[in-house]
This record gives structure tokens, sequence and C-alpha cells, in this order.
């Protein structure tokens, strides 16, 4: 364990984060993010790790461009400021009093260390050292200021301090067979920051304590997860599926027991995944294993964004990037089935039958190209900034919006006729059909069949259905091809 900073130590890490600092400009995302390149749909990542050397204290930032960050806080040994994860760390829980029963303390607050993270944010580091009971104890404190979201920002550092607050009452005298004076400590570090496409801000803390009866001080981990957008606290349980979650329980206790050459017991449905952060490369899972005998704990283990991406729920937005990104879609994982529809014009139906083969497939190349995208005016229909490109479609998967599964499903709804008169004087016409028959022009709610609202029911919801009707509206995905087989329209039209 590494003894606090003292004020030299503090004062050449300011300079040090200074010096960063002023030449963030230079790096690519962090004073341009307009520039910064794109993958899969969602921006291009580039690590680029930095130690700054602080006296006998080393600070380990790792840039995650154009706005990602891996940030060691505090001062530690070097050893201590590399994350390793999947491995043995030697370490066990510590409980203490309650904290009505707390000892007295005294708490100093060293000078603060502020990193700026791309545009919108930043960390601060807020060294604190208490004493109780002649015990020297450092905790260091994150603090987000996020220039644009104020309320998230109290929001997110209330529950920081409440967080820290909850833990000051372990720090107990506990006997020391060594006689040396015992160390404990609060560290944190950011695994994931995200402030564009996916608002995430995942924090871990690290305490560190000497339990009674022992010599060897031990480690307990915890992640913290919030959007940045609301506030609002995140677990693993708001980004995978009900099914994901269990999955990742399995894969975690999988781990377990190849680190123990054998079953592991005794860990609580849901506990396995309750203690997880997001890194850039992949979840990672903390277990908790000091209370038993074999245990080391804690361990750390890295899933990679191949071994999730099936487990990710593709309508939130928070990591649907990083499964399109490795592969996936929100059509991924069904068995899509195109049902027969006679009546159509052959044209309208090879192109109907096209489109739904590259949806299934997630074909984002093959969707783009059945898109007319150098016919004037055919973009404004597609979903994403450049209507129907694959680049789009890729957009709008990774943000969570599951458009290409709502396209199959729109594709097997009722479909209805279509005419749309332009030229100066509206006397040129195209004829085309659209999917639902509900959003023609020809059909109203009074006449909806009772088979076509409870396929609108199923899709979109009693709720939200008894609202198209009482207005008279349809504002969710429809299609449109027209007679001549053009693919014209797939999008929400706002009446």
């Amino acid at each position: 364990m590494t003894a606090p900073f003292d004020d030299h130590e503090l004062g050449e890490l300011r300079r040090a984060l200074g010096a960063i600092e002023a030449r963030a400009p230079e790096a690519p995302g962090l004073g341009a993010l307009s520039e910064r390149p794109h993958v899969a749909g969602r921006p291009g990542l580039s690590r680029r790790p930095v130690v700054v050397a602080a006296g006998g204290a080393v600070l380990t930032l790792a840039l995650l461009l154009p706005v990602g960050l891996w940030l060691r806080g505090g001062g530690g040994s070097p050893d201590a400021s590399s994350t390793s994860l999947g491995t043995v760390s030697s370490s066990s829980v510590t409980e203490g009093t309650d904290a009505t029963t707390a000892p007295p303390q005294s708490t100093t607050t060293s000078p603060e260390a502020t990193t700026t993270v791309g545009a919108f944010l930043q960390i601060t580091t807020v060294p604190e050292r208490v004493a109780i009971d002649g015990l020297e104890v450092r905790i260091n404190q994150p603090q987000v200021s996020h220039f644009d979201r104020l309320d998230s920002q109290e929001r997110i550092n209330d529950q920081l301090d409440a967080f820290v607050d909850s833990r000051r009452a372990t720090y107990v005298p506990n006997p020391d067979p060594t006689g040396e004076a015992a160390v404990y400590g609060l560290d944190f570090e950011v695994l994931w920051l995200e402030e564009d496409a996916w608002p995430v801000l995942s924090i871990v803390y690290t305490e560190t304590a000497l339990p009674a009866g022992t010599s060897e001080a031990s480690t307990r981990k915890v992640a913290l997860m919030f959007d940045l957008v609301t506030g609002d606290p995140l677990t693993v349980n708001d980004m995978l599926t009900q099914a994901g979650v269990a999955s990742l329980e399995s894969m975690v206790s999988q781990r377990l027991a190849d680190v123990f050459d054998g079953p592991f017991c005794c860990f609580e449905p849901g506990e396995l995944a309750e203690n997880v952060g997001v890194g850039p490369d992949g979840l990672v899972a903390y277990v908790d294993v000091s209370s038993f005998p074999r245990g080391g704990g804690p361990l750390e283990f890295l899933f990679d964004w191949a071994e999730v991406r099936d487990l990710i729920d593709m309508r939130q937005r928070f990591l649907a990037g990083f499964a399109v990104e490795a592969g996936r879609c929100s059509a991924a994982g069904e068995d899509w089935v195109l049902e027969d529809q006679p009546g159509l014009p052959e044209p309208v139906a090879a192109k109907r039958r096209a489109i739904f083969e590259a949806a299934a497939a997630c074909d984002f190349d093959g969707l783009g190209a059945l898109v007319p995208l150098n016919e004037p005016g055919s973009l404004w229909g597609f979903v994403g900034g450049r209507g129907g490109s694959a680049e789009a479609w890729r957009h709008s998967e990774a943000s969570g919006d599951a458009s290409v599964w709502f396209l199959l499903r729109t594709l097997n709804l009722s479909f209805g006729p279509e005419a749309f008169a332009y030229g100066e004087d509206q006397s040129l016409e195209w004829r085309g059909h659209v999917w639902p028959a509900v959003a023609s022009d020809s059909e109203s709610w009074s006449r909806l069949p009772a088979d076509q609202r409870a396929d609108l029911v199923d899709l979109y919801g009693d709720e939200v259905v008894a609202s198209f009707a009482e207005h008279g509206s349809f504002n969710r995905y429809r299609v449109l091809i027209r007679d001549d087989g053009t693919w014209w329209y797939f999008g929400v039209q706002v009446a």
C-alpha cells in the first residue's frame, strides 16, 4: 500500500496533469470532435496510454479517443496503476461497524487534480486524508463537472458522495500483529466515459483495508455506472436482455470454475452479474470471493464485445453500438419468415423480398444498395443522417433504434395503396404500396379490421395504438415501395 501524497508530490502531479491538458487539443477528438472517424456507425476508438510520474507517485491515464477515458485517480505505485483483467488479486472484504458507532475522525483535503475530457466533461480527483484513532486513511473521490447538463452532474455527484460516505464506517481500528501502522484507502478509476452516442460513466472503486487478525491488506471492488444525460444509476440489467443477464451469470460461473479448477458454489442467483462495469474492450465483472477458503478475491473477468454481443439489448443506446461493431444488429437471433401477400405488383413484391432478405441477414451494405440514393427527393424518407445509406443503417442500429427489427416486422403487416402527386401544378403522380395499411391515405382507423389492429398492438402496445386511433394518425414506422419497384420510404412520418 503506497503512502498518501505529500504536498510536494501533489504539486508535481498537478503540474504534470496541466501539461497533459495543455497538449489535449492536439489529440484527435479532444479539440475537434467533428473530425473524428466513424467505424460501423460509432466513433472510432484509438487508445493512447500516458504515464505521468509525480515524485514517488504514478498516475496512469489512458485516453480513449474521441471522448473515452481510463483514469486512475490518486497516486499509487506503478503496479497499482495498471488494470489487470481476468487475474486473481489477493484480497478479502473488510466489514466495519455501523456509521453511528464509527470512531471519531479528522479530515484534511489536499489540492485537487482536474482532467478535462472531450468538450463537455471534467473529472476532478479530490484527495482526502482521514485520521481515525491514529490510523491514516486516504480517500480519492471523483467529482463530475458536466458543462451542459448541470442536473445530471448534481445527481451523479450526490450518488458518488453517498457511496463514499457509506464506506467511511468500514475504516475502523483493527489489531495489527506486525506492529506497523495500518493504512486504509478508497480509490477509483474510470473504466469508461462516453458522452456522445453512448453517454455512460463507469467508475470502479477499490477499497483497501486491513482485516482484523491479519497482516495483509485486502481489497474490495465496486462498480458504479451512470447515464450522463439523466444522472440515473445504471446496471447491466439496463443494457442486456433478461436472457443476456442470465447468460452472463453462467459465463462468470464458468470463469470461476476455470480459476478454481472445479465447480464454485455459494453465490445467490443474480450476485454474479450485479457488480459489472463497462470498459472500452467489453464488460468487466468483479467477484468478491474473499469469504471462501479457496478465494483470493476480488476476481476481475473481462468479457470482450465479441463474447457478449448476443446478450446486449439492441433497444437501448448504451451498448448497442458495441454490438453493431461486433457484427450484430437488432434482427439477429430470430428466425424471420416473409409472409406471402397476394395482390402486390411483381416489381413491388420483388423489392419487398430483397429488402426483407438483406434486413434478416443484418446486411447494412445490402440495404443501402436497395435505396435510390442518387434519385432527387428520395432520401428524406429514410432513417439516419444520410438516409438509406449503409452508414445510416449502422448509425441507427448503434443508437438503439432497432430500425432493422422494426423494418422486418413492418413488412409482414398488411399493406394498402398509396399515391403521391408532385410537380408545379401537382399534375404528376406515382402510385405505390405502403405498410401498414392504416398508414395509407385511403384507410382510416374506423374501418381498421380487428386482425390488423391486433398486429399493431402486438408490435407497439395497446396504449400506443389507442392513441393512434384517438387522433386518427399513425406516427410509427412505415414502408413505401412505388409500383415500379423503387423503395421510396422507411421511417416515422409525423402527421
